[in-house]
């Protein structure tokens, strides 16, 4: 069930041109559903998914987020799209960028599926939050989501890190995916000319796994493929395909 500018005190409507109203989603309170009927959301400040609520977005919505805005998410965020009608997240007209979705050390485990997320620069704690999707001692998968225009896609410290099936344009710039000592695996995604920073860049993890993904660098990236760095141990690598990473394919 979705929820109404009627049965929601953290909901009201404002015009956002002469023929569109969008929702302004001011304040998570109760676990919430977001469904395209309602859509687009309009998100102005930080949110906080706070101790014991969820978030639960529905296919085809569209949020639109604020300059700096972020959503902190403490317990769950499912973002659950479909192929022919994506979830999108980008900034408002009126803004260059948005802020971050930041897991922080969240009690559950979010997902998202099939999800655009665009614009996006990094949450308030840049050391924590530094990606469009950042993660902290948390649990998420993602699986068919695509990151285009953001200053990285993920950055993930401790906790659990499943990304399938995901594209990164070139239209991102700095590292693509940064793990740190979490459970991590990569597979089945695609990065279309990366030029600066690693694609795939794995710190502190053991037993990971980096499997049947395509990577195309240029001849200008001065990044790896993949990178495996400080103390990782038992990592599985295979059936991967790069190009044209001007630094190394796999350091």
């Amino acid at each position: 069930t979705g929820v109404t500018p009627e049965d929601s005190p953290s909901l009201d409507i404002t015009l956002t041109d002469d023929v569109s109203v969008a929702v302004v989603f001011e304040k998570i309170g109760d676990d919430i559903v977001l469904d395209r009927y309602h859509s687009p959301y309009e998100i102005r400040t930080d949110q906080i998914i706070s101790a014991g609520k969820t978030l639960t977005v529905g296919p085809g919505v569209e949020l639109i987020m604020s300059e700096n805005a972020n959503i902190y998410v403490e317990n769950e965020l499912h973002l659950n799209g479909t192929s022919d009608q994506p979830i999108t997240i980008r900034p408002a007209d009126n803004s260059q960028s948005w802020g971050a979705i930041c897991l922080d050390n969240a009690a559950g485990a979010s997902t998202l599926s099939n999800v655009i997320i665009r614009g996006a620069a990094t949450g308030r704690d840049w050391d924590n939050f530094s990606a469009a999707v950042s993660v902290l001692n948390s649990d998420i998968t993602l699986d068919n989501v695509q990151f285009e225009d953001n200053k990285q896609s993920i950055f993930a410290r401790g906790g659990s890190v499943t990304v399938r099936n995901c594209l990164f344009t070139e239209t991102n710039s700095n590292e693509h995916i940064n793990i740190t000592e979490a459970d991590a695996l990569v597979e089945n995604c695609t990065f279309q000319n990366i030029i600066m920073g690693d694609a795939i860049d794995f710190d502190g993890i053991t037993n990971g796994i980096i499997r049947n993904n395509k990577i195309l660098g240029t001849v200008d990236s001065d990044g790896d493929g993949i990178d495996i760095g400080d103390d990782c141990s038992g990592i599985l690598i295979t059936n991967n395909v790069i190009f044209d990473c001007a630094d190394k394919g796999i350091s």
